[in-house]
């Protein structure tokens, strides 16, 4: 395998595609103007940001866009009535319509007799009869799935995107402390009080505006005291496999 197929590779096993627009010039551009300086490339910065973030990207059933559990639960309800009530409509069928299933079974079957054909178990009756006792089960299976859906109460989508925006700045202040030597902090603020950020927390602006389009400033002091508090009690750590070179944080 040459090189270029071997790093074709890597990028792909390690996320590149995940965030493909975070480049080495996509990220200077989102860093012109920022007040720090690093003695880190551009490529490096991009790889460790965009990879660092990849980790935080949720799946469509695990992220806040995803369908409220009081929608999941009236479908499976929902679900689990009809289904429920198919099963009362084949069970009270008529005795003319019972006879003709058992009829259209036997005309099919290559047995010889009836007794033989109640006594075998892939005889099409005793398969409609089987599975009909199957829909029953199913069909209380998702009425009590559904009934024993957890509805959160409140504004969970704010909450899960809260979660979701701490994440990112535990998983990027490994990367901001490798860059800039400085450490990731939240309360702080820059000895030149025109500025309103603290170092870090102008970088993960930066950062999660580049990657996700994330401009928000509501609660953003708490959400980076919280990522701080989790990166010094438990700080996020990559294998070198993933991000090369992330060594020598600052503490």
């Amino acid at each position: 395998m040459s090189s270029e197929s071997d790093a074709e590779l890597d990028s792909f096993l390690n996320r590149d595609h995940w965030l493909p627009h975070m480049t080495a010039e996509a990220v200077g551009d989102a860093l012109l103007g920022f007040p720090l300086e690093s003695e880190r490339p551009l490529g490096w910065i991009a790889m460790a940001a965009r990879r660092a973030l990849s980790v935080t990207v949720r799946n469509a059933t695990e992220g806040p866009e995803r369908k409220p559990a009081k929608d999941v639960r009236d479908e499976l309800t929902d679900l689990g009535a009809r289904l429920g009530q198919i099963w009362v409509d084949c069970e009270s069928r008529s005795q003319e319509a019972d006879g003709r299933v058992w009829d259209y079974s036997f005309q099919n079957w290559e047995g010889v007799n009836a007794l033989a054909a109640a006594e075998d178990p892939n005889f099409a009756f005793n398969r409609f009869s089987a599975a009909l006792r199957e829909l029953d089960w199913l069909a209380g299976f998702l009425r009590r799935a559904g009934q024993s859906t957890e509805v959160p109460r409140g504004n969970w989508v704010a909450v899960e995107q809260k979660r979701l925006r701490i994440d990112r700045g535990h998983c990027l202040a490994p990367v901001f402390e490798a860059t800039f030597q400085e450490p990731a902090q939240a309360n702080n603020w820059p000895s030149d009080a025109r500025h309103s950020k603290t170092h870090f927390m102008d970088f993960y602006q930066r950062m999660t505006g580049l990657a996700f389009g994330d401009s928000s400033n509501t609660n953003l002091s708490d959400i980076l005291k919280a990522a701080c508090r989790m990166h010094r009690r438990d700080p996020v750590v990559f294998e070198d496999s993933f991000i090369p070179g992330l060594g020598g944080a600052a503490t």
